[in-house]
């Protein structure tokens, strides 16, 4: 259900006229200098996949630890939030501009990043009021369906959406970059001609490094700008899907077993009708988009409820942390039989 609109906006591709003309001069041998600069002042290079103020939520309690598994080397350790699920330059992009049309410079942005702190921001003081409402009805012992504000559920529910858009794993899932060099290729050529330049055939475009390297830029941006959710065409249709859906939330008994992070983001648990999309937002507390508009449902779960997303979550995910080791370690042992 997150995916489906996600699918309709790949093709809103970066295509500015400085890319062009540095693509034709690549292409054409057009006499071109190109500087990069790979440093801007105060540029943030460390990026989240699963934003810190989520991750605090899994810490070992009274700590700022948490445990993690590396699925492939089957090593378990306890670490910093802040050095969990963490990628160097993840959602960077490079910008090029252009002096004369013979000049380009390619700067490196941090500009998505940056949009996805201040929603990092706003949604980590909203989450900590929802987490406090949905404890309190453990506390009371009775499900109360107002206890949440209409803002709140409706910020929680994009909160889902934007952390499916987030992860590589979660991108790779989709397939966002999947077939977009050969469409990049033939609009490329479609320009070229429309400015009278004869490029070489596609055969020799697809095996020039610098055509290469040129189109892993785009992807790049093309990454970070999904992840960001900066456009407009998106944010649309992002806005259309979010007014059909719902929110239900799932809060977990008493002493069941707590809820694990994986680095995928989002958990996809079968159902009868299909897969359906949570995110775990506590320990005992996870999230998921329901088909009934302008509804927030709840329901308290029983332990096999957590044993069955934190596998699916271990399943789909490279790592997968928590507050638990003895849990951890016994989906790293299972996977091992």
């Amino acid at each position: 259900m997150v995916e489906n609109y996600w699918l309709l906006s790949i093709g809103n591709l970066d295509l500015g006229q400085s890319i062009l003309l540095r693509f034709i001069q690549f292409a054409a041998g057009v006499e071109a200098i190109t500087s990069e600069i790979l440093q801007m002042s105060k540029r943030t290079t460390r990026h989240h996949e699963v934003p810190r103020w989520l991750l605090r939520n899994f810490r070992v309690v009274n700590s700022d630890l948490i445990w993690l598994a590396i699925k492939d080397r089957r090593q378990i350790k306890r670490i910093s939030v802040s050095n969990t699920f963490v990628r160097c330059d993840r959602n960077t992009r490079i910008d090029f501009t252009g002096v004369d049309g013979r000049r380009l410079t390619a700067t490196r942005s941090d500009q998505d990043e940056k949009i996805l702190s201040d929603f990092d921001d706003r949604m980590a003081r909203v989450a900590r009021s929802f987490l406090s409402r949905a404890n309190s009805i453990l506390q009371k012992q009775a499900i109360l369906t107002e206890i949440f504000p209409k803002f709140e559920v409706e910020m929680v529910k994009r909160l889902i959406v934007a952390q499916g858009r987030r992860t590589r794993e979660s991108q790779d899932r989709i397939r966002l970059t999947c077939g977009t060099a050969p469409l990049y290729l033939d609009l490329f050529e479609a320009r070229a001609k429309e400015l009278g330049h004869v490029l070489p055939p596609r055969g020799e475009l697809e095996n020039d490094p610098s055509v290469t390297m040129l189109l892993s830029q785009l992807a790049q941006n093309e990454r970070a700008n999904f992840a960001s959710g900066n456009d407009p065409i998106l944010q649309k249709k992002e806005l259309e899907f979010l007014r059909g859906c719902g929110l239900h939330v799932a809060i977990l008994e008493k002493d069941s077993t707590p809820l694990l992070i994986g680095s995928h983001g989002l958990t996809i648990a079968p159902t009868d009708h299909g897969e359906q999309a949570w995110l775990p937002l506590a320990p005992n507390v996870a999230i998921t988009l329901t088909a009934i508009p302008n509804s927030c449902s709840i329901g308290i779960y029983p332990a096999s409820f957590a044993d069955e997303q934190n596998r699916s979550a271990f399943q789909m995910s490279k790592m997968i942390a928590g507050n638990s080791e003895p849990v951890i370690q016994d989906l790293v042992s299972s996977s091992a039989n």
